[in-house]
């Protein structure tokens, strides 16, 4: 941790070397976002025998709350908003003495980075850039007000955990974070609770008497693009009179996205159900899974398509997912445009393709550099050997 303001830190510092490594997780809420849903696979996945796994989060609502494991202390900063967190959080952090405190949110780390001088002097920060987040506050306006305070917080971690290559060398070009202190560790994949077209368990959502069924998943967001994907129905359509795009998540984009689509003509074809938590069934039974995002600097949804053995379309877009297609041999699905539409996209990807993704991006390898990461942060590994 950075030497400034120590002087404010906490003095108890016990040793956790006969005790398991305690890890605080924290997040802004348990609704369904990639960022929430990451964190609460990593906390439920945790080696218990090396972990003390706490989780808490900021406003105690959604639908990830439930059947969380009770080998997890859970706690609630009850305040709906994350600018509202700062005392809570402090109290907390102080209350429960982790080894290594993890945030997975731009405001959650911002405000876990500028309270870090008040932490216990065993508090190792790391902090999960979820975002491509140069960009993201760059487009829309007084969000970059908040860069020198994001630099500020980043610089104060021990350790920032980038998704991809690109979203590293953007927190070492755009925060000055040390390469020392860059991790690139991609997002876990539950693939052993994804299905696929075969799993004879699983009913399609989707209609019989139409199709094919396109699917985009994520908050409806300007960011995820969605009315890009609107705006490729008509062409679709002139080929396929009776496909559908449905679009699972929640948002404030709603209306506009209905009235884009009711201007084109094709409202007819769009569909919107709302979140969804078994995200999975619907990825094994569609049709083309489409990302029209502008930017993702790890798009989990995408990684479950191909779990799923769902086919995938990706618009070119800045962040790491141009690096994941490549990874798994879908170059040809990193596209300018949905238009002209490729009747080749409907072809779902070879058992190759799933067992890269599988080699890559398995929970278990993914949590397994985790473990690894939180050891060598408080020097655990050397103590470990060193004990042998």
């Amino acid at each position: 941790m950075a030497p400034m303001f120590s002087w404010l830190r906490s003095s108890s510092d016990t040793s956790s070397l006969e005790r398991p490594l305690r890890v605080l997780f924290t997040i802004p809420s348990f609704g369904g976002g990639g960022a929430e849903r990451v964190i609460t696979t990593l906390a439920r996945r945790l080696n218990r025998s090396r972990f003390d796994v706490h989780l808490a989060v900021v406003n105690n609502i959604g639908p990830l709350g439930e059947n969380l494991p009770a080998d997890m202390t859970r706690h609630s900063l009850d305040r709906k908003r994350v600018s509202q967190a700062a005392i809570p959080l402090l109290r907390l952090v102080r209350k429960v003495q982790p080894d290594v405190l993890l945030t997975a949110s731009p405001h959650l780390n911002m405000l876990a980075g500028l309270l870090s001088p008040m932490f216990p002097r065993k508090t190792h920060l790391v902090l999960r850039e979820t975002s491509v987040l140069a960009r993201s506050l760059a487009a829309w306006g007084t969000g970059r007000l908040l860069l020198p305070l994001l630099a500020a917080a980043y610089r104060r971690a021990d350790r920032v955990i980038g998704q991809s290559k690109f979203a590293t060398q953007e927190l070492h070009d755009v925060f000055s974070v040390p390469w020392e202190r860059l991790v690139s560790i991609a997002n876990p994949v539950e693939v052993s609770e994804t299905v696929t077209p075969d799993s004879s368990s699983t009913a399609s959502p989707f209609p019989t008497d139409s199709g094919p069924h396109l699917l985009g998943v994520g908050r409806l967001h300007p960011v995820k693009g969605f009315d890009r994907a609107i705006q490729a129905l008509p062409s679709l359509l002139q080929t396929h009179p009776h496909a559908r795009l449905w679009l699972i998540g929640e948002g404030s984009e709603r209306t506009q996205l209905q009235s884009l689509a009711q201007e084109l003509g094709v409202a007819d074809h769009l569909f919107m159900p709302g979140f969804q938590t078994d995200v999975n069934r619907w990825l094994a039974h569609a049709d083309l899974f489409v990302l029209s995002s502008h930017s993702e600097s790890l798009p989990n949804a995408l990684l479950e398509a191909v779990a799923s053995s769902c086919p995938v379309v990706s618009i070119q877009h800045p962040g790491g997912t141009q690096e994941a297609v490549n990874a798994l041999g879908l170059a040809d699905r990193w596209v300018e445009s949905l238009t002209p539409w490729n009747d080749n996209w409907f072809t779902r990807p070879s058992p190759e393709v799933r067992e890269r993704l599988i080699r890559k991006y398995h929970w278990q390898h993914i949590v397994s550099e985790y473990e690894q990461l939180f050891e060598e942060i408080i020097g655990h590994t050397n103590s470990r050997q060193a004990a042998a």
